[in-house]
């Protein structure tokens, strides 16, 4: 694809620990199997200062995931191959809890909100608005590098997972209150 030529894989961007904290970059996966919502997605994105990195598909993104990793996933709820549902159901069964955004034409309501019982973070109907798309990626960043941070004392705690997914689950449902 086009995109992945230019676009820049986030494990780039990771800074050491003399140079600073890789949660300084923001680093998103647009998953979309047209490529105008892609591209347009991809500038928007881009001249609002994200690293981002693209797929057509399901099977494509579970891809670029293991050799990348990302502060969100914005991605289309139908495409052919693998589509958003089945996408973020594999992610979530490889115990990855990237927020997923997802995108949806009008008429698959019904599907946005079985993705929102599911885990999704939120969701747009196409064409998707600019500023209010930059807006909930940063809300989104916000909930992945808390859950780093959770993530990151329970290691040195050496608490068990357990713990891990409860602290998840507190911190989706503390997010979900804001909206």
């Amino acid at each position: 694809l086009f995109l992945n030529l230019r676009s820049i894989c986030a494990e780039e961007f990771k800074v050491t620990e003399t140079g600073g904290s890789a949660m300084e970059k923001k680093n998103i996966l647009i998953v979309d199997d047209e490529p105008e919502i892609t591209e347009l997605i991809f500038r928007h994105v881009h001249d609002n200062g994200w690293s981002a990195e693209t797929a057509a598909n399901g099977i494509e993104a579970l891809a670029v995931l293991k050799r990348c990793t990302f502060d969100v996933v914005i991605c289309d709820i139908t495409m052919p191959v693998l589509g958003g549902m089945a996408f973020m159901n594999a992610v979530r069964l490889s115990g990855n809890n990237i927020p997923f955004v997802f995108l949806t034409a009008s008429g698959e309501i019904s599907h946005m909100k079985e993705a929102l019982r599911l885990g999704a973070f939120d969701y747009f109907e196409k064409p998707i608005g600019g500023e209010d798309l930059i807006e909930v990626l940063s809300r989104a960043k916000e909930l992945s590098e808390s859950q780093q941070r959770v993530v990151l004392r329970l290691e040195a705690n050496h608490e068990p997972v357990e713990d891990l997914r409860s602290a998840i689950a507190r911190i989706r449902a503390k997010n979900n209150l804001k909206r």
